[in-house]
């Protein structure tokens, strides 16, 4: 997963509670088939079927980093590499064992 793909994800979820009110319920990356994907919910909005149903090998959440940086406790930077050390975490072969 890319820092440019991690920014790109804040942004995004800043921009759409800005825009219409919605505030970011569930955040985080999951791994599937070897593949990691970015995830995004809303109150009251759909959830990423695979975190629904529960259909992946890793998940890791980060609404509570996404919270730190949008209340100013963190800057973006920061947020990105917290955020690329729980992906890092999920892709590594000791988080299953």
């Amino acid at each position: 997963m890319t820092k440019k793909k991690i920014s790109e994800l804040l942004t995004i979820a800043k921009d759409v509670e800005r825009s219409t009110g919605w505030k970011v319920w569930k955040m985080g990356a999951y791994k599937k088939d070897g593949k990691t994907e970015l995830y995004l919910s809303y109150h009251g909005q759909g959830i990423d079927s695979v975190v629904y149903n529960g259909d992946y090998e890793a998940i890791t959440d980060f609404e509570d980093i996404y919270q730190d940086w949008i209340s100013r406790n963190l800057y973006k930077e920061s947020a990105i590499n917290l955020i690329q050390q729980r992906i890092d975490l999920i892709n590594s072969p000791s988080y299953f064992n």
